[in-house]
């Protein structure tokens, strides 16, 4: 199976920086895993939004939803400033993965305990409530969301193969910061 477009112009990208080298310019690659929100304020992407927006606009959540090791954008961008001051690091591709899962329920037991009421639904539930909701609000994030749901759902699926991120260069640059 080809890899997505995404991947695709990720490589293509990693390529061009890799370049450089032959003409002596100074690179590294960084490569982060999902980032999430500010880890104490919060303060998430318009997608983290959207998506919970969408979640609490049709009062459900995807059963399917599988864990995920993220990453605080502030811990990413601390990780990545530090990696980047490194003369050691010239030439080098970091993984910077979190070795904790984020677990889903989590956060759906965080929305709940605020008075949230979301029913847990199969993914093809929560598309049909969320098709619903934009034929009545028209409401363009949601719309958003619905358009991008099918790649969405492809991510949520559950994987055969995993491909396996290797975090030892990060992690070794990385020791002894915080």
């Amino acid at each position: 199976k080809s890899p997505s477009g995404y991947s695709q112009s990720k490589w293509a990208a990693e390529t061009l920086v890799a370049n450089t080298g032959a003409w002596g310019l100074p690179f590294a690659i960084y490569r982060p895993a999902t980032i999430l929100g500010h880890s104490r304020t919060g303060i998430t992407t318009h997608v983290g939004c959207m998506l919970l927006r969408a979640w609490l606009a049709v009062g459900a959540v995807p059963r399917e939803l599988r864990d995920r090791k993220r990453s605080p954008v502030d811990d990413g961008s601390k990780a990545i400033v530090h990696l980047a001051k490194q003369p050691e690091s010239i030439g080098n591709a970091f993984h910077l993965v979190n070795p904790v899962k984020t677990p889903f329920r989590d956060i759906f037991e965080m929305l709940r305990s605020h008075g949230h009421m979301l029913e847990e639904v199969s993914n093809d539930e929560l598309r049909q409530r969320l098709n619903a909701r934009v034929s009545v609000t028209r409401d363009p994030d949601l719309l958003a969301l619905l358009l991008t749901a099918t790649e969405l759902e492809k991510q949520l699926r559950p994987r055969p193969a995993r491909i396996r991120f290797r975090d030892d260069e990060a992690a070794r640059a990385l020791a002894g910061t915080s």
